[in-house]
């Protein structure tokens, strides 16, 4: 509850900051949000009624860790399959009736993390945390084999995010057939399978696949990562939410920069 309040205040002073400067800098994300009241603007911020770009992810979490008590609770008690049934029910009304899942109420300009989809993710995660005390060691010949599939599945997976980055920007109308078909089976994939904001089902087992790898990774090869990468890894990952309100500080002004550059600069993906 700590860290809600923490998340809480952090959200509500990110979202101010950021909505403001970024309407009134016509930023390429901005929503033409209207602050000619601002009394109404400030309130729906925090009572939570609004979000914006970049910021919604402290909401987010802010929510999950809100949850968190009651779903430790049920751990305590042993009923660890009660809160992965309800998950499960909650995230499956959501990809086939969204409308009826909006949790825990309507947000406006939360189009990219609805709760009802990613809280799954949230949960099976607090889940596995929790049993990880009472799961027993995986050996070495499991641990590699484990490592090895995880490794063929995520080189698969970064095959089919680069065949979804390769599809053309024409319209259908100017493709032939064949090109038209794959563009097709790309917008298919795109839309039914790993859309972000739905965290659809495709998307949960990439997540599964990349997080089940690097898990075995770091472990089996903790000892030299932390001496080449340590230095830069473990400090960003304790202070995580830090981290993340420097990005969201930096993000604005960088964008003011980037404009006037060359548009050889400007376009380079390195950027």
């Amino acid at each position: 509850l700590a860290r809600v309040a923490a998340l809480y205040a952090l959200t509500v002073t990110l979202t101010l900051l950021f909505s403001v400067f970024s309407e009134r800098t016509a930023m390429p994300w901005a929503r033409q949000i209207d602050l000619g009241n601002p009394v109404a603007f400030v309130f729906s911020i925090f009572a939570l009624q609004r979000t914006y770009f970049l910021v919604d992810v402290p909401l987010l979490y802010m929510l999950l860790f809100l949850c968190a008590p009651v779903a430790l609770a049920l751990l305590q008690r042993g009923k660890g399959w009660l809160l992965l049934v309800v998950s499960g029910l909650v995230y499956c009304l959501y990809q086939v009736r969204p409308d009826l899942a909006v949790f825990p109420w309507p947000i406006e300009g939360n189009g990219l993390f609805n709760f009802a989809a990613w809280q799954a993710i949230f949960f099976v995660g607090l889940w596995l945390g929790y049993q990880r005390p009472r799961i027993q060691a995986f050996g070495e010949r499991v641990s590699r084999i484990v490592l090895i599939g995880t490794g063929a599945a995520l080189a698969v997976l970064i095959g089919i995010f680069a065949w979804l980055q390769s599809g053309t920007v024409q319209p259908l109308g100017d493709l032939s057939p064949d090109a038209a078909a794959m563009q097709n089976a790309r917008l298919w994939t795109q839309n039914y399978l790993l859309e972000k904001a739905d965290a659809q089902p495709g998307r949960l087992i990439a997540t599964a696949v990349v997080l089940v790898f690097f898990f075995f990774f770091t472990t089996r090869y903790w000892a030299a990562i932390k001496r080449v990468a340590g230095p830069v890894l473990l400090p960003l990952g304790q202070h995580a939410l830090y981290a993340y309100a420097a990005l969201v500080s930096i993000i604005g002004p960088f964008a003011l920069v980037v404009p006037p550059l060359d548009p050889a600069i400007r376009n380079g993906p390195w950027l």
